[in-house]
């Protein structure tokens, strides 16, 4: 019977956690860029339904907040690619004097950050971590693959709960592209425009000769 009772443990636990509504967000599915431009891309925490979830984000907040996002997976040619730690910024709302701000770059590979949090703004469902900015490749078309995940092995997503509840392996991964773009060519009617001005000076430019 013992052995029964335990088995039935072992075996709910991986089942809660794999339940679980927290997953990594990006702030779009696609980053449309220009050859060697940069970009700001936002990540989020976000908790979809709390029911069944050890806590709610709405209610108990985070004690600490981290990701580490990959874009080193199925790389392009030129792949977009982070410059300096200086492209790295947990929210500014959050208290780094709680844990202390923890940034991380692996270059070519991945860019991750750890911040105390001594406030949690929501939006809607889904709390804003912070944003990596990264430098397009410079050939039209290629996609470079972004993968957010749980930083290191240690605990980095501390629930505000009384337990202060660790979330990290109960958070999903998220995905989203980078993908670079021509420079738009001006509109017909911008052009048409700036013919007219042009047009309009010389013939101004002519009467006072």
């Amino acid at each position: 019977m013992l052995r029964l009772i335990l088995t039935f443990v072992l075996i709910a636990i991986p089942a809660a956690h794999s339940n679980a509504g927290f997953v990594y967000s990006f702030g779009q599915s696609n980053y449309n860029v220009a050859a060697n431009g940069t970009v700001d891309v936002e990540i989020y925490l976000l908790q979809s339904n709390p029911v069944g979830d050890p806590v709610d984000l709405s209610v108990d907040g985070l004690q600490s907040g981290g990701v580490n996002v990959f874009f080193d997976n199925m790389p392009p040619s030129q792949p977009a690619f982070v410059n300096s730690l200086a492209d790295i910024v947990p929210n500014p709302q959050f208290d780094d004097t709680l844990f202390g701000e923890e940034l991380f770059l692996t270059s070519g590979s991945s860019a991750g950050f750890v911040d105390g949090v001594n406030t949690t703004p929501l939006t809607g469902n889904s709390i804003f971590l912070g944003t990596i900015r990264f430098t397009a490749g410079g050939v039209v078309g290629e996609v470079t693959h972004l993968l957010a995940t749980d930083l290191r092995a240690q605990d980095d997503i501390i629930a505000g709960d009384a337990f202060f509840t660790p979330l990290d392996s109960l958070v999903g991964n998220g995905s989203a592209t980078i993908t670079v773009t021509a420079v738009p060519e001006p509109s017909s009617a911008l052009l048409l425009v700036l013919g007219a001005t042009l047009f309009t000076r010389f013939r101004h430019r002519r009467n006072h000769c």
